[in-house]
This record gives C-alpha cells, sequence and structure tokens, in this order.
C-alpha cells in the first residue's frame, strides 16, 4: 500500500466521523459534488478530507544495532521519513465544525501511527488555516512526517 493508503486507513479506524471514499480520500483535493447528487457513490461532500503523498526526507542510515550486518553502510536497514498532506475542508460556511474535525485529525495522528510505522508526527504545532473559498468552505492543512524501517 502506498503511504497515502496507509493514512487514510488508520485515520478511518480513529475518527467516527471519516469513511473511505465517503468523506476521506487519497489524493489531492477534489470538488465538491453538487447537493442533489450526495447521495451518488463516488460523489465528494464538501465537508471531507485529502491524502496526499509530498515525498519526504532522506532515508537515514541505521547506526549500531546487530554487528552481522557487514557490508558498506548502504547495504543496512534504513529510516524511511515518507511525508504526506491532509487537506481538510469544511461544509460551507462552517468554521466551527471545520475546525474540530482538523483538531480531532491532528490529536490522533500526532504519535499515533499506521501499522508498520513506528512514529507519525505533524511538522507543526497545529493544523494550519489555508482560505475560505469561493463557495464559503474553509480549508485546512496538516503536513504529517512518518518514519518506518526499509530492510533492503
Amino acid at each position: 500500500m502506498t503511504v497515502e493508503a496507509d493514512v487514510v486507513t488508520h485515520l478511518a479506524t480513529l475518527v467516527a466521523e471519516l469513511a473511505l471514499d465517503e468523506n476521506l480520500f487519497t489524493g489531492p483535493e477534489r470538488p465538491a459534488t453538487d447537493a442533489d447528487q450526495q447521495h451518488i457513490p463516488g460523489a465528494v461532500p464538501d465537508k471531507a478530507v485529502f491524502c496526499l503523498g509530498t515525498g519526504g526526507f532522506t532515508d537515514q542510515p541505521q547506526m549500531g544495532g546487530s554487528t552481522d550486518l557487514g557490508g558498506d553502510l548502504t547495504t543496512w536497514p534504513a529510516i524511511q521519513k515518507p511525508t504526506v498532506q491532509l487537506w481538510v475542508r469544511s461544509d460551507r460556511d462552517d468554521y466551527d465544525g471545520g475546525k474540530a474535525l482538523v483538531d480531532e485529525i491532528f490529536r490522533q495522528l500526532n504519535q499515533n501511527p499506521p501499522t508498520n510505522y513506528f512514529n507519525s508526527r505533524p511538522v507543526g504545532s497545529q493544523a494550519a488555516w489555508v482560505k475560505k473559498d469561493d463557495l464559503s468552505r474553509d480549508n485546512w492543512t496538516i503536513n504529517l512526517e512518518l518514519m518506518r524501517k526499509n530492510n533492503p
């Protein structure tokens, strides 16, 4: 699975308000479907969360550990540090509802990594409010750094 899929799958288990492919998606932000089409499978509601992989930081070689690893450092297991950006969009004219959701997402993902990762932490001390869009929906971002072992 991709890091984005790992994060949204984990997030769907942590926040009762979120459901995969209903209001929680991998990939970049998508426009909302018209209100009268919200019941159609695949429709995107105003209030939604999107998770996009943003690369990450350089792998960090592990130092020490087992003496039988042998070889040069490039063959040692390394720590990967992938990053994602979560984009959270509120319902129209509902700053408070959107803020409550983004704060809950931030709280749930801080130091609570998905399976197969050993750490996750937001980059910054809180979600960043970005804008109120043309349809009066507030938007926030959370940049999340994760850590996992990469065993060659």
